[in-house]
């Protein structure tokens, strides 16, 4: 038996393969001008992550073969039959060997059986096996092996598809790092069927992907479950029910549409329908809306009678929706957000002042309103005559951001804490958007006040949708270094307030592949969102084996050596306090031979894998594709920044290399912004 690398099964690892080159942890040392964690001030959440699975005398694969069926229930949902087919082809991988499948009808556990039970089969349910779905969440689940028998399980089918990799995690050392990188034990003859009995629950139960590559679609298999293997459901809002402006055209001539993610006010309650006396008179609610009328006034201007029709209202757009998106259909949707637009100015009518004053600021007049419709939802939901339409915790999330951000607390200077001036209901939590300083730890001074907030926060409530930011929006050629701002320790200290779902805004915008290093980005948030108890340097060292094998020593330099760089532009410029939309448009920036260095430096790294140009061209491709990406960047600072300074030969000579990786490499609809038409072909085109 042998681990190997996906597309190179029939090679073993070379000795040379890692190395420690400068530890991760050291080597942040050196590059930021953060101070070391100041781990007194960070909490560290407690995960359930149990992995025991000690050998027993029977077998899973003996001789090479395996008697073992794999079953789903008959009526399987799409994604148990995913479970199935995953759990079937990884296993394949790892053994060459094919498993029989089946449904469940007519199958009850017996001792002498060898099933591999997929889902709550009736094998399942003829067992004493627990499953907690309401401890297990959607994404969790257990493996657990009954006389000759391995049941997997989640709270919800997505955690059922996810236990598969925590078996093959488990079983066979598997882990995927890119769409065309995975690692998996292969050619294995003889594996003992081991005593399962592994709950594995995600630190945040929900977790946001972050960049398109994520759902990109691929002609072949592996590549096109990435998603699936990096435990992602969707993005920051996949869980959002949707809310209709207009239901069933209730109001004749007016826009039927939907919202549910984010800016959603206007979704609810649109000026369009209620701040128009002239076409709908029946709805003309004008104090429903803000003193500039961009926004709701969530006091209806001091009118209790007011307050009440447009509770009334937004519980009537509630109902319909929670009926229409039934829990049998839409399993996923277990909550909504009434969030407030973007660039507008709240409420500044007398009744909002006051009560702003009560409450410490708007957020506290918003947070009121929305404790007054959460339990209006839940009293219905409540109703008998609503029992098909229940969902077990079910919420309703406003928006922390903008003028809303700052918790409403104040500090008791006695007991030296603060104190929440509201809380939020059960069903009732805030989509807390925070910038913090992400290119310095999360315990730098820079952040102190954003950590403070967001402790503030967890006292407020415990429902928090996080909504962070990994990338410099300005510019995504410019290299952005959140290596030491999201590490492990981060994410536990966010779980201990608020575990419910984590969401790092990255490249959204981006397809293709990933420069300065983002693709390592992808992987250590989804890793750590899973577990925040996972060791950062191990997973970083981990990502340069798989995806550079003999290369990564020199590949890892160029990613310290380009993390360095930006440390020190931060601190020479004066750019630190910039957030996620630094200035960095001058040739000053980047320097000429840094760049060309770089590019060298790649080279070079190539001719360290060219023994796989024989052995396994795919595989050499897909590494010298991994090398050329992180290129990317470097070419478009020499001719964004010098071009006009080359020869036209040497400009020429950079021109078509980036032309040739667009083509090569798929990079058609890479993307310079979160604009979708900033496209690095529309760039290159411009200055061509």
């Amino acid at each position: 038996m042998k681990k190997t690398i996906f597309r190179l099964l029939t090679l073993g690892l070379s000795a040379m393969l890692f190395f420690s080159v400068v530890s991760c942890k050291d080597k942040d040392e050196e590059v930021s001008d953060a101070p070391k964690a100041a781990t007194d001030k960070l909490s560290v959440y407690e995960g359930t992550h149990i992995y025991t699975a000690p050998d027993t005398a029977d077998y899973l694969v003996k001789d090479g073969k395996s008697n073992y069926i794999v079953v789903v229930p008959k009526n399987a949902s799409e994604t148990v039959l995913s479970a199935q087919r995953e759990f079937v082809h990884l296993f394949k991988k790892a053994t060459n060997i094919q498993l029989r499948t089946a449904t469940d009808e007519g199958l009850t556990h017996q001792a002498t059986g060898r099933y591999i039970s997929i889902g709550k089969t009736s094998l399942l349910q003829s067992t004493d096996i627990t499953i907690d779905s309401l401890a297990l969440g959607n994404d969790g689940g257990r493996i657990v092996t009954k006389d000759k028998n391995v049941y997997i399980c989640g709270g919800n089918d997505t955690g059922t598809l996810f236990m598969v990799y925590t078996f093959m995690d488990i079983t066979f050392n598997y882990e995927t790092y890119y769409t065309d990188c995975m690692e998996i034990d292969t050619n294995v003859k003889e594996k003992a069927l081991k005593a399962y009995d592994v709950t594995d629950i995600p630190d945040f139960q929900m977790r946001g992907w972050n960049n398109h590559i994520l759902t990109e679609s691929h002609t072949d298999y592996d590549e096109n479950m990435f998603t699936e293997r990096m435990r992602y459901v969707g993005s920051r809002g996949y869980d959002f029910m949707p809310v209709h402006t207009n239901p069933d055209g209730k109001f004749e001539g007016a826009t039927q549409t939907s919202v549910a993610s984010t800016n959603s006010t206007r979704g609810w309650l649109p000026p369009t329908i209620y701040d128009d006396e002239i076409k709908y008179p029946e709805a003309y609610h004008w104090k429903w809306f803000s003193t500039d009328g961009d926004e709701l006034c969530y006091t209806a201007r001091g009118d209790e009678e007011e307050l009440e029709a447009m509770l009334d209202e937004c519980l009537w757009k509630a109902t319909y929706s929670l009926m229409k998106y039934t829990p049998e259909k839409y399993p996923h949707y277990n909550a909504m957000t009434l969030t407030q637009q973007d660039n507008t100015q709240y409420c500044r009518c007398d009744a909002c002042t006051e009560k702003a004053e009560e409450l410490g600021g708007m957020v506290g007049v918003y947070i009121d309103f929305m404790n007054k419709l959460g339990e209006r939802i839940e009293n219905w939901m409540y109703e008998p005559e609503n029992a098909e339409y229940k969902r077990e915790n079910f919420k309703i999330y406003f928006f922390a951001y903008s003028y809303t951000l700052q918790a409403p607390v104040k500090y008791n200077a006695e007991d030296e804490v603060y104190e929440p001036l509201i809380k939020c209901r059960d069903n009732v939590g805030a989509f807390l958007a925070s910038k913090t300083e992400t290119q310095q730890h999360i315990t730098s001074k820079a952040n102190e006040e954003y950590l403070q907030n967001i402790d503030n926060w967890g006292l407020v409530t415990s429902n928090i949708n996080y909504w962070f930011y990994g990338a410099n929006f300005r510019n995504y050629m410019y290299f952005h270094d959140s290596f030491e701002h999201y590490t492990p320790e981060f994410y536990s200290h966010m779980a201990t307030r608020s575990n419910v779902k984590m969401f790092v805004q990255g490249q959204e915008a981006c397809k293709g592949t990933l420069t300065n290093f983002n693709n390592l980005k992808v992987y250590l948030e989804a890793k750590l969102e899973w577990d925040t108890s996972l060791d950062y340097e191990e997973l970083i060292n981990n990502f340069f084996n798989a995806m550079y094998r003999e290369a990564a020593p020199v590949v890892k330099k160029v990613w310290l050596e380009m993390r360095a760089n930006m440390q020190d532009m931060l601190a020479r410029y004066d750019k630190f306090g910039g957030g996620d939309r630094i200035d960095f448009d001058a040739r000053i920036y980047w320097p000429l031979a840094t760049q060309v260095a770089w590019l060298n430096e790649l080279d070079n790294a190539k001719k360290l894998v060219e023994r796989y140009k024989t052995l396994d061209p795919v595989l050499y491709e897909d590494l010298c594709q991994h090398i050329e990406a992180e290129c990317i960047a470097p070419l478009y600072h020499i001719l964004e920044s010098h071009k006009p300074y080359l020869t036209v030969a040497k400009a020429n000579e950079y021109i078509n290399r980036l032309q040739y990786d667009i083509e090569w490499m798929g990079l058609q609809n890479m993307t310079l912004k979160e604009q979708k038409t900033s496209t690095l072909v529309n760039w290159l085109e411009g200055i061509s």
